[in-house]
């Protein structure tokens, strides 16, 4: 089946990429997209030329580059069809022209990410590209369709922050993708941005038995994720450090992080009894959340419930009572990944392929100091 209302091809004669680039690199979305199926027919290439007033050879040339990356099929006297997609193929489009363009994937627009953003922006900005940002919701399939879509826009790199970055080493051929650095993902290997979570979760759990608290509870997210493992790393060596028994029933993992999913975990470990003389959550959106629940049963914080939380978002100091937590350097993140990711970009050596930030203690009132 050949449909030209499926390609909805525009050209711009007076860009800087050549139109035949334009025309494969559009299909190439389509494809990534999904929204041409393996087995689909592309219109013959004298309809195509007319249809956008090119010369059949454009046209050819265009889908002459998807057959040679694997997109497509060329067969003489029956068509072009689309082939089965392969990430590897893909990454293969473009790779001679700069589309002074770099693709950012998050999990979320959590308030952890907007200095990190900001940090990218700001360095993206004074070396004249653009960020095009995608939320992966930390979801397989949300990471592989995104990366597709972006790799078809012809991005000039990558930044990824994701506990299941994995998933792009194992489907992205390393001769042929954009340059990719990675980001508070620490089972990934070369060019990575880091910070100290094991530090943080030591430093909370630590400060939080400095004030006498023995019965602690843990609000983490999945503790099958590297960054969030090493948290939890900390945790239990702070616990062990202070010859503390870790209650197993008081850790409690979330699958996102929000202020619904720390109180629906605080209502779990404030129904242990004894309950909980402190918890750590790991992420100030979840330590909201146990505010908010301290409050809805009249218990007081830091008297009845002593708390610490991780990331120093700007919320932090504005609920009553204010947060202890660890302040993460998601600013200073950002720009670094962008630094780093640019230098590949321009093939320049990089001698320290992984940098870790520390993290630092915040005392406030939620733990029971100020």
């Amino acid at each position: 089946m050949s449909d030209f209302s499926l390609l909805p091809l525009h050209i711009d004669p007076a860009a800087s990429l050549p139109i035949f680039a334009q025309l494969s690199q559009q299909i190439s979305w389509l494809i990534a997209s999904g929204d041409l199926q393996p087995g689909y027919r592309l219109p013959p290439i004298r309809v195509v030329a007319a249809r956008i007033g090119v010369h059949m050879h454009t046209v050819r040339l265009a889908y002459s580059r998807l057959a040679a990356d694997g997109l497509v099929e060329m067969i003489p006297g029956r068509g072009t069809f689309i082939l089965p997609f392969d990430l590897k193929n893909l990454a293969r489009q473009g790779a001679d022209f700069s589309s002074n363009t770099i693709g950012v994937l998050i999990p979320t627009l959590n308030p952890f990410y907007t200095p990190y953003l900001a940090g990218l922006e700001e360095i993206a900005h004074q070396s004249g590209y653009l960020l095009l940002t995608v939320y992966t919701h930390d979801n397989p399939h949300f990471m592989r369709h995104y990366t597709r879509q972006l790799i078809s826009k012809n991005v000039d790199g990558l930044i990824v922050t994701s506990p299941i970055s994995d998933i792009l080493e194992q489907e992205l051929d390393s001769a042929t993708r954009p340059p990719i650095v990675y980001v508070d993902a620490p089972q990934m290997g070369d060019y990575s941005i880091l910070m100290d979570n094991e530090g943080a979760g030591f430093r909370a759990t630590q400060h939080l038995i400095s004030h006498g608290h023995q019965r602690l509870a843990l609000i983490t997210g999945p503790l099958e994720w590297s960054n969030i493992h090493e948290c939890y790393r900390g945790f239990r060596r702070a616990m062990d450090e202070a010859s503390l028994q870790v209650d197993e029933s008081l850790i409690v993992e979330v699958s996102e992080f929000t202020i619904e999913s720390g109180y629906q975990a605080a209502i779990k470990i404030l129904s242990r009894s004894p309950r909980p003389e402190a918890v750590f959550a790991a992420g100030d959106i979840l330590a909201v959340g146990v505010l908010r629940v301290c409050k809805a049963l009249g218990l007081q914080v830091p008297v009845d419930l002593a708390i610490a939380g991780f990331n120093n978002i700007e919320l932090a100091s504005l609920v009553e009572p204010a947060l202890t937590t660890v302040s993460s350097p998601s600013y200073q993140m950002g720009v670094e990944a962008m630094r780093m990711l640019l230098r590949l970009r321009n093939g320049e050596h990089i001698p320290r392929k992984k940098i870790m930030f520390d993290t630092e203690l915040v005392l406030r009132q939620s733990c029971g100091c100020g």
